[in-house]
């Protein structure tokens, strides 16, 4: 068995925790590689996912949900399930604590469930981009509003006067949509979660998306927006330019060993 690790520095710069985990898979004679030269901000905009090699069978990685996000893509690329060890704080996307390394072996004990996680695909001047947690397109002047016109299957839906525009999956629905006063939705669902950022109108209210729909979204402002997809700044759009939004058909598989939900985590706050 090949096992990638993406250990995070920032989290546990004495790299204690590493070698925790390191002495748990030596004991079991398993191979693995890993990736210590991580930065989540530095991660390569766009990733070839149609090519997977399965080089691996196992992604973990050692970190917090940013971290997770990071092998999400890796996950992607080589067609493997991903767990995540959280060495952060709160750990929505992480399964385990490093605390409780052992209930690895349920793993390799085949004892677990594999959840499918949707992914979106944005298309932006003929260009794909696929986003594991969110696409934010948001104002560059700090001053000035921008303005957004929304479409779902061609017809529109609303218009926005606002800081910005969240379109997350339900992965995304407990990152920068939660602080924005969007919902939580279960990971397991295929959606899309729309989440006004700011907006100045009493009828802008967040919108969840059936997995068919296919949303565009046109910036009508004078000055210029950006995009950014998980945390990655893309480009500027000008006034009129435009993206498309859908759900992949892609998926990557999350390891899920005791039907972790977000509420015991926020049972815990």
């Amino acid at each position: 068995m090949e096992i990638l690790v993406i250990y995070n520095k920032l989290k546990d710069p004495s790299g204690e925790y590493l070698k925790y985990l390191l002495d748990f898979l030596d004991k079991k004679n398993l191979n693995y590689v890993i990736d210590c030269n991580y930065n989540y901000k530095n991660i390569d905009k766009e990733i070839d996912y149609i090519n997977k090699n399965n080089l691996y069978d196992l992604i973990i990685t050692l970190g917090g949900d940013g971290t997770v996000m990071h092998g999400c893509k890796h996950a992607l690329k080589y067609g493997c399930p991903i767990v995540g060890i959280n060495t952060g704080t709160l750990g929505f996307l992480t399964q385990l604590d490093i605390k409780n390394i052992d209930f690895l072996d349920n793993f390799f004990l085949k004892n677990y469930k594999l959840e499918n996680r949707s992914v979106i695909e944005v298309k932006i001047n003929s260009k794909k981009y696929f986003a594991i947690n969110d696409i934010v397109i948001a104002r560059s002047d700090i001053i000035k509003l921008s303005d957004f016109d929304l479409y779902c299957n061609s017809k529109k839906v609303l218009s926005y006067r606002s800081d910005g525009l969240i379109v997350a999956t339900p992965t995304g629905s407990t990152a920068y949509s939660l602080a924005a006063g969007g919902p939580i939705v279960d990971s397991s669902l295929k959606s899309l979660i729309l989440t006004p950022i700011s907006s100045h109108s009493l009828k802008s209210r967040p919108i969840i998306f059936n997995f068919d729909k296919k949303l565009k979204i046109v910036s009508r402002s004078f000055n210029k927006t950006k995009i950014s997809i998980d945390g990655n700044i893309i480009k500027e759009l000008t006034k009129d330019e435009f993206i498309d939004i859908k759900i992949s058909n892609l998926t990557y598989k999350f390891v899920n060993f005791d039907d972790k939900n977000y509420l015991k985590i926020f049972n815990s706050l």
